[in-house]
């Protein structure tokens, strides 16, 4: 049984008419009974995935890589543009987001070739998810790309120098957990870090939350429910670098944009 799009106004409208429709495909699909069913909201999220890439730009050269990862090799996607020049590119390392839980490369092809279209390398990273990798496994994917992506930059035709980290959602939450964790290594931070609408706050106890919860096409009892399975249990307080706000923000913490708001603003 699934629920029809809700009638009730959004405290969030005015909505950009794009995002309209993806909520109310989101909660057209959604069940009823809102329950953590990984495997159903994988299944469901894929089906989407020629709507979500629909009208998606071209670019010059896309491949598959195999990076070398903790746990064997990591799938990544990497789109380029046209570089007749020849000259070393900037590269931006991308996460996508899905709680942890679900989405892909593939998901996310459209937003990760807008940025080619700034003349960037875009390297997506399909990292491990839960609750089968419960954190640090997404975490330690990420830093093993990263590190990979800048240290090989110059033969996919990058510049080693400006070579960036970004994400989306949990994704945008990885980004900046990643800088974290290479800084307290003692290693080089990302040349800047690029995080849209993070998850940055696993407590959840924000007025966000409370408000838009209920009748949100992600629902925070499934959030709740992807969080025990996310952080292994009792092991808060050792893993809350995966809360970004819980930890100071150290010296050394490179360039940043975080990207907050999916509505449009009112006109003034």
């Amino acid at each position: 049984m699934t629920q029809h799009a809700s009638t009730k106004a959004d405290p969030r409208e005015p909505l950009h008419p794009q995002v309209k429709v993806l909520f109310d495909m989101f909660l057209a699909i959604r069940p009823a009974e809102r329950i953590f069913d990984p495997m159903q909201m994988r299944a469901q999220t894929s089906a989407m995935i020629p709507f979500l890439n629909a009208e998606a730009r071209a670019v010059a050269r896309e491949w598959e890589l195999r990076i070398p990862g903790p746990a064997g090799n990591i799938r990544a996607l990497l789109f380029a543009p046209e570089n007749t020049a020849g000259e070393a590119l900037p590269v931006l390392v991308y996460l996508h987001g899905g709680g942890w839980v679900i989405l892909s490369p593939e998901s996310h092809v459209k937003l990760t070739k807008l940025a080619v279209g700034a003349g960037l390398i875009v390297v997506s990273i399909d990292y491990r998810l839960a609750p089968e990798n419960p954190y640090p496994a997404p975490l330690d994917d990420w830093v093993a790309a990263f590190r990979w992506v800048r240290e090989n930059a110059a033969s996919l035709g990058g510049d080693q120098a400006r070579v960036s980290i970004g994400g989306d959602s949990a994704g945008g939450s990885l980004a900046a957990t990643t800088t974290l964790r290479l800084l307290a290594e003692g290693g080089k931070p990302p040349n800047s870090v690029l995080m849209i609408c993070p998850s940055a706050d696993l407590a959840m106890q924000t007025d966000s939350i409370r408000t838009l919860s209920p009748d949100d096409p992600i629902p925070g009892n499934a959030l709740h429910g992807i969080l025990p399975r996310l952080l292994r249990a009792g092991r808060w307080e050792v893993e809350r670098p995966v809360s970004p706000p819980t930890c100071r923000r150290p010296f050394g913490f490179p360039s940043y944009l975080r990207r907050r708001r999916w509505h449009r603003p009112s006109p003034r």
